[in-house]
């Protein structure tokens, strides 16, 4: 019988860093895609020579619903990893979130034009504003708590020489 020996190194795999990436970077670099387009209707310029009117305000609409499902969802990805301090400020960012979506109904209101046979969708410019900033308010306060706990910058501003140098020949 031949001798198969197992490797067990003390490293095991680490598999946050991708957690982090995949789970919670993505969604907040996807947040600020979806704000600039419920501020705007569209995220690149040249958009808006493409894009009509009905379909900017479709775009906004739809961003901020977004938005407010991004930040719940990266609280919901990240609320087991951090402090029971911050828990406590992500479950209190997670209800403001949620009064937002209790009240996304009324940012917008449609028209129906039976003569026509079109509908047409009107924002409530001052209550879609109101909405668009509170996101963006907990959006802000989102980054402190993630970041006590280490999910977006290293909590120690060390790193070696020797480390910087076998990560790149490892490729990572």
């Amino acid at each position: 019988m031949e001798d198969k020996q197992v490797n067990s190194n003390s490293e095991s795999w680490n598999f946050a860093e991708g957690f982090v990436q995949m789970k919670i970077l993505k969604h907040m670099i996807e947040m600020d895609k979806l704000f600039w387009i419920a501020s705007h209707g569209y995220e690149r310029i040249e958009d808006k020579a493409i894009l009509n009117p009905q379909q900017i305000v479709e775009y906004r609409i739809e961003a901020l619903e977004r938005l407010a499902d991004a930040l719940l969802l990266v609280i919901g990805n990240t609320i087991f990893a951090v402090k029971e301090i911050d828990k406590k400020v992500l479950r209190k960012l997670r209800e403001k979130v949620k009064e937002v979506v209790e009240v996304l109904n009324g940012v917008y209101s449609a028209k129906v034009d039976s003569t026509r046979n079109t509908k047409s969708i009107v924002i409530n410019e001052e209550h879609f504003k109101v909405c668009l900033k509170r996101l963006e308010w907990i959006k802000e306060k989102l980054n402190e708590p993630l970041n006590n706990n280490g999910l977006i910058f290293r909590q120690s501003d060390e790193l070696s020489v020797d480390e910087i140098k076998k990560r790149y020949e490892e490729g990572i």
